[in-house]
């Protein structure tokens, strides 16, 4: 009489079944249970700072030259932001679009993290057009250069200080991966909105939970 319950015993359980869930924010669960987070806040975090790099890497000397002519020769060096004066503002702007994205969702977004995404490009070519040319730099610096301008000099011998230049480069690439990735994963984002009711909805879950654990009635 007991067949039943030993064929309800020997019968094997189903296997679990592997799920892949996306949650808010940009949390995507794969089947081995790693968790991928390309959350809005880890975003900007990257673009600011990467923005951050850049910016402190023009504070340092980019190029130096010794610049010769009848009355003797002298060296000068240049910081770069002489060297590349587009650079800070295409970092500070890069560094804007990353707060804005606090700000806004939907397709204003999808455009600021656009634009950040072309401030790191511009970064990067501003940075190797000098690494390509730093000669430029010493004839347009101006005021940077106390000695004679080079087309007034019998000689001048420029070198490039590669340090400050591969800082910048490495703070554009930062940039503009954390662009790529809020373009990529933006879209699971929850809204400003939906953020701001999430929370009094939890804490209510919580609240009443607690509640009939205590043995009181939550409604």
């Amino acid at each position: 009489m007991s067949r039943p319950a030993d064929d309800a015993a020997d019968r094997p359980e189903p296997a679990p079944r592997h799920t892949t869930a996306a949650t808010t924010d940009g949390v995507t669960s794969g089947p081995s249970g790693s968790v991928t987070r390309v959350t809005r806040g880890r975003v900007v975090l990257l673009c600011l700072l990467g923005a951050a790099i850049t910016l402190a890497s023009t504070m340092s000397t980019w190029v130096s030259a010794r610049v010769g002519d009848a009355a003797g020769s002298s060296a000068t060096t240049s910081t770069g932001m002489q060297a590349a004066p587009g650079l800070v503002p295409v970092a500070l702007a890069a560094g804007a679009g990353a707060f804005a994205l606090t700000l806004v969702d939907g397709w204003a977004r999808r455009v600021v993290t656009a634009v950040v995404l072309v401030c790191g490009l511009v970064l990067i070519a501003l940075t190797g057009a000098l690494l390509l040319d730093p000669s430029a730099a010493v004839g347009g610096a101006g005021d940077a250069f106390s000695a004679p301008t080079p087309s007034a000099a019998e000689s001048v011998v420029v070198s490039t200080h590669v340090a400050g230049p591969i800082a910048a480069v490495v703070g554009a690439l930062v940039v503009v991966s954390g662009a790529a990735l809020g373009l990529a994963a933006g879209g699971r984002w929850p809204t400003r909105a939906a953020r701001q009711v999430s929370g009094p909805r939890v804490q209510r879950r919580r609240s009443d939970w607690e509640r009939l654990s205590d043995g009181e009635d939550p409604t």
